[in-house]
């Protein structure tokens, strides 16, 4: 449980949660309202309600705004929540909050492995759930507790990296992590990622993006080598694949087969030496014409949706919240989650999660009882719980 700690307003003192920093806020900032990893929410601001639209908009990082004859700042990253009001120029503010962050670095949440590592989810008396994170890259890490995702894991590190030019082919409903996979394809390759969305490719540009193009060779054409040349030996993740318009497929197929793309305009084809990743969900697999589906399902890899996988689905918001969050939550909580079908699978869980941490109270434990925000309502309805 969080707890909320009022400053002492007499001059000179310092905080429980500034001791040891060398810092008396008071005696510097006008009204503060802070958010500390550990859920502890630091204030002197009589009503949130009036500080929140600040910190809830505000992007990452620190942002300063003047408020009549004030100026204030508003730092916000995963875990902390600052906000702060002074009569001090702004140059001032904001060397007093970096030093303020300096001396928070103790108190941050448990940082994430910088390697693969092993976690176990403690909750409550009953709920224990052993877990394996794979950090993939800034933004992304894979976390793994069902015993079918973590055969996948280990299929792509013995099989699927160790032929480095067969195609792979990955199936999944969306949300499911079939991205994470191809990033960690390449990750324990060595190799670099170059992700194409084919349904954001209107059709007339699919040929030109992929494929490449010489100057001149239509209305305003420049010389573009295409995604496939431009890659070199790294992967080429093509997302969606059953989106790729059928006259395109056959252009594909030669890619995929011999290793050669004809671009638009030139006579002799171009040899490229990436690797080829395509992924798309089971209903769209009819879209792709068989001879290119036999040939990108080298290897197959099939993503579970998150409603088969339970102990991910604890692994995962224990993750979340505890490393990326710094927020608890109840048995109680976890055991509602379980109750869902996530028909947006790992995406929605996490954002659903992230929604919770900035809607509930800092000062507060997650429970099922916190879902009954007024903001939260069509979030808990979209996971089809019940």
């Amino acid at each position: 449980m969080g707890r909320v700690e009022r400053y002492d307003e007499s001059p000179g003192y310092a905080p429980q949660g500034l001791r040891g920093m060398g810092l008396d806020l008071t005696s510097f900032v006008r009204r503060y309202w802070i958010r500390l990893p550990d859920g502890t929410c630091l204030s002197n601001v009589a009503d949130e309600r009036e500080v929140r639209p600040y910190v809830q908009n505000a992007r990452r990082g620190g942002t300063t705004f003047q408020k009549g004859t004030l100026h204030g700042i508003v730092y916000k990253d995963e875990v902390i929540q600052v906000y702060l009001e002074s009569d001090r120029s702004a140059a001032e503010l904001e060397s007093f909050l970096n030093g303020f962050l300096a001396g928070l670095t103790a108190r941050r949440p448990e940082p994430p492995p910088a390697d693969e590592d092993e976690a176990v989810a403690l909750v409550g008396d009953d709920l224990r759930q052993a877990y394996t994170v794979v950090p993939i890259d800034a933004q992304d890490t894979l976390v793994v507790a069902d015993d079918g995702m973590r055969q996948v894991v280990r299929y792509i590190e013995r099989s699927v990296v160790a032929n480095p030019t067969a195609p792979v082919l990955i199936v999944g409903e969306t949300g499911t992590g079939k991205e994470v996979l191809a990033k960690l394809i390449a990750r324990r390759a060595g190799r670099r990622l170059v992700p194409v969305l084919i349904s954001g490719l209107p059709p007339e540009v699919v040929p030109v993006h992929l494929f490449g193009a010489r100057a001149g060779s239509f209305t305003g054409a420049v010389d573009r080598p295409g995604v496939m040349a431009a890659a070199g030996d790294g992967i080429v993740f093509l997302d969606e694949i059953g989106d790729l318009p059928a006259e395109y497929q056959s252009v594909l197929l030669r890619a995929v087969d011999r290793g050669e793309v004809q671009r638009l305009g030139e006579d002799e084809p171009v040899r490229v030496r990436c690797r080829f990743i395509a992924a798309t969900s089971a209903e769209r697999l009819s879209r792709v014409r068989p001879d290119l589906l036999y040939r990108l399902m080298h290897f197959y890899i099939e993503c579970p949706p998150l409603r088969e996988r339970p102990a991910d689905v604890v692994a995962i918001t224990h993750y979340v919240l505890t490393h990326r969050l710094g927020r608890t939550a109840d048995a109680g909580f976890y055991e509602f989650l379980l109750g869902c079908r996530f028909p947006g699978n790992v995406r929605q869980l996490i954002h659903f999660l992230h929604a919770v941490a900035e809607t509930v109270p800092a000062e507060a434990t997650v429970t099922v009882s916190s879902l009954r925000h007024p903001f939260l309502r069509k979030q808990v309805e979209s996971l089809g719980c019940g």
